[in-house]
């Protein structure tokens, strides 16, 4: 693509999303316009679908690469390679950018502030009438991840909870700065996922090792906090929701919880260094307290869940904020987590619990 406007590469992980696409893609053409500033273009990169995914996003003026590997991270990986844009957009197959505006309003960020490497959306908008289940895996996608960092991914939420974490650089009507790396506590904060915009052409020169880590893509944010860094700012949107329907049933919501404890506890690929084993490597290095990672250890939440009281807390506190007693679900997932972590890492006696699992719980060699 040759044009004289920025371009914005669009990276969508895609898996059977054939019933998806319309909606993520045609929220991302809303986003072009007569007159619009940049040109914009979309990348499916597919892991394998058996469904008529790749006719699908073809025909809506998607370009198909292949991810042999069959997973999200790798997916993204393969999105930051080929893209031809300087900056890129993250989504996944069932993520939806609810304001015609999120990609303008983004670059207008970047144009001003010259340290800025990532902006960030408001979150996940939460609608009444979506499944509860639907809710509790947007918002925090894991019991560990709520116990870990205590950061829902809640369009109502983020911004504030940004502002009380990290440093402010600047604050404007459409978004907040932070210097990256100001944070005195662990932080959830994922620059390659729900719509999240990075200069991709400053993070591929500083960091060419991005071109052959795959492991490294989802740890953008410890990469622009490390040794190399040169006071690189991230910005958080004010309002720029993102749509999302990822569990509409509980059973969704453990076997999502099932793939991510299988993939951090089997050392069978790279993927186990870009999940959260990935990132506490990270946060030690970081130079975080001892005292704080061990609060937020794997041990730390198995004693949160089996002494019942701290995580029975937590699920009410969860019910009466979010006014869904479904929240109280929490107490069975984070069990079903410290199980399955326990059946994972000390018997694997079943062969199909050895293997990697894609994004949807299916399995894949």
């Amino acid at each position: 693509m040759y044009t004289d406007k920025p371009i914005v590469s669009v990276v969508i992980a895609t898996y059977n999303s054939a019933h998806l696409l319309q909606n993520t893609i045609d929220a991302i053409n809303r986003q072009i316009g007569n007159g619009t500033e940049y040109d914009v273009e979309i990348l499916a990169i597919d892991g394998g679908s058996t469904d008529e995914t790749i006719s699908v996003a073809s025909h809506l003026g998607a370009q198909i690469f292949e991810n042999p590997d069959g997973h999200a991270i790798a997916a993204k990986w393969i999105g930051f390679n080929e893209a031809s844009g300087d900056y890129i957009c993250f989504l996944d197959h069932d993520e939806v950018l609810e304001s015609s505006s999120s990609i303008k309003h983004k670059l207008s960020l970047f144009a001003r502030h010259v340290r800025l490497r990532a902006v960030l959306t408001s979150g996940y908008n939460l609608h009444k009438d979506d499944a509860t289940s639907n809710c509790y895996s947007s918002e925090f996608g894991d019991p560990l991840s709520f116990f870990r960092y205590r950061m829902p991914n809640n369009s109502r939420l983020r911004h504030r909870l940004f502002k009380t974490r990290l440093r402010v650089a600047w604050d404007e009507k459409l978004a907040t700065g932070f210097l990256a790396g100001s944070e005195t506590r662990p932080i959830m904060c994922e620059l390659v996922a729900s719509g999240s915009m990075v200069n991709r052409k400053y993070l591929a020169a500083a960091y060419p090792e991005l071109a052959i880590q795959q492991n490294l893509i989802p740890h953008l944010y410890f990469l622009l906090n490390s040794q190399h860094s040169d006071e690189s700012e991230i910005a958080v949107m004010v309002d720029d929701p993102i749509g999302h329907q990822t569990a509409s049933t509980w059973r969704d919501v453990f076997r999502k919880t099932r793939w991510k404890v299988s993939n951090a506890t089997q050392n069978l690929s790279q993927i186990m260094e870009s999940g959260i084993t990935g990132r506490q490597k990270m946060e030690r290095k970081k130079g975080f307290s001892r005292i704080k990672l061990a609060l937020r250890s794997n041990l730390s939440f198995a004693f949160y869940v089996f002494t019942v009281v701290p995580i029975a807390i937590d699920a009410i506190y969860l019910s009466i904020s979010r006014r869904r007693i479904g929240y109280l679900m929490h107490v069975f997932v984070g069990l079903y987590v410290v199980a399955i972590f326990i059946m994972f890492v000390f018997t694997r006696k079943l062969d199909k619990f050895k293997r990697n699992l894609r994004y949807d719980g299916t399995s894949f060699d």
